[in-house]
């Protein structure tokens, strides 16, 4: 299986879940995965177990991972050979389960080959199981390999990023023949170079006092087409999902063209975006929630801007957290210093220097 270069960044995201509220026996159940709180981990309650939707907002911050949503489970969707499993909730059990079935395109090709003893032995290296002994099975016909994760997404995100790792070189053949694999968005190198290629691209428009790159900025900038990387966390309410960005795009722009205009190094404005650019997964209903509440500022709300008094610098969440809305992070996020990149006096052109001195008749 090929994978993009985004898996590389992927796999060194640490998927983690808010365990304060489970009792010690659901926190054993994760088999001593390793999983561990950061302090940027926002929410107090553990998502209710069995719900799917929860889940895939969770397993969406996985680089690498396509899912589609059906009523009683998830496909997933590895790499760009479009190999794929199955997530669903085992309500006897009362554990979450990941399976492959070998003939699930039988009709459509059946020259494919039968990978179920492959995938069992996959699953046998996978971190986290519900703790009972037959928690990895392999039917008696030899066609369906399962894992039982244990009651937690925490559980199921663990071995999901495990398994991007493990499928990297395998494929499964088993990918959807209409429409062909999986598209990725986005396939960069790694993020530092997402980031420094917008920098200068940045750089550049303001140097040469171009036009068109700030008139289509979102297209030109690529805002849209990095989610793998840039994804941070997910909410777990229920409801239907909705990306949304931490920080206003609009104003991560403005602000990264004037640390260009200020002076600022390509390296400065691409440390920037990094500190700022990110998604969360939340609901319809959260985003409308957002897009209606006050910033502060008479007359203004939250959909396009920051509370009042946030400066740069300052918590990227706020904006999410004074809406009331509290996402579980992936990751820990990366602290931006804005005093080491502002300029106290911005670089001005010598046109609109020669146009203020005879505004105020100075020459």
């Amino acid at each position: 299986m090929k994978f993009g270069d985004g898996y590389r960044y992927g796999r060194a995201i640490a998927i983690t879940e808010v365990l304060q509220c489970q009792s010690p026996q659901s926190q054993a159940s994760l088999g001593g995965c390793g999983t561990r709180l950061t302090d940027s981990c926002m929410t107090t309650q553990s998502p209710p177990a069995g719900d799917l939707t929860i889940l895939r907002r969770a397993l969406d911050t996985i680089p690498d991972l396509h899912i589609s949503q059906n009523k009683v489970s998830l496909t997933l969707s590895f790499g760009d050979d479009g190999d794929r499993l199955y997530v669903g909730w085992d309500g006897k059990r009362q554990s979450y389960r990941i399976w492959y079935q070998a003939d699930a395109n039988a009709q459509a090709d059946s020259s494919r080959e039968n990978h179920a003893e492959l995938v069992f032995s996959l699953f046998q290296q996978l971190p986290v199981t519900d703790g009972k002994p037959d928690a990895v099975q392999l039917n008696s016909v030899g066609k369906k390999a399962t894992i039982w994760c244990g009651n937690t997404i925490a559980a199921v995100t663990t071995n999901c990023q495990e398994l991007v790792g493990l499928l990297t070189e395998i494929t499964l053949n088993n990918a959807l023949l209409i429409g062909g694999p999986v598209q990725p968005e986005c396939r960069l190198q790694n993020p530092d170079e997402y980031f420094l290629d917008v920098a200068k691209l940045i750089r550049f428009t303001v140097d040469g006092n171009l036009k068109l790159p700030r008139q289509n900025w979102r297209q030109t900038l690529g805002f849209d087409l990095v989610d793998d990387f840039i994804t941070i966390g997910y909410t777990q309410a229920a409801g239907q999902p909705y990306r949304e960005h931490v920080i206003p795009v609009v104003m991560l722009k403005n602000h990264a063209f004037g640390l260009a205009e200020a002076g600022a190094s390509i390296e400065e404005i691409a440390h920037f975006l990094k500190c700022h650019l990110f998604i969360v997964k939340i609901t319809t209903d959260e985003a409308e929630l957002l897009n209606n509440s006050p910033n502060g500022v008479p007359g203004q709300t939250l959909k396009d801007s920051m509370p009042k008094g946030w400066c740069w610098g300052d918590n990227p969440l706020d904006r999410l957290l004074k809406a009331g809305i509290h996402p579980s992070l992936t990751r820990q996020l990366p602290k931006w210093e804005p005093e080491k990149y502002e300029r106290s006096q911005p670089r001005r052109s010598l046109r609109k220097t020669l146009r203020d001195l005879l505004s105020r008749n100075v020459i």
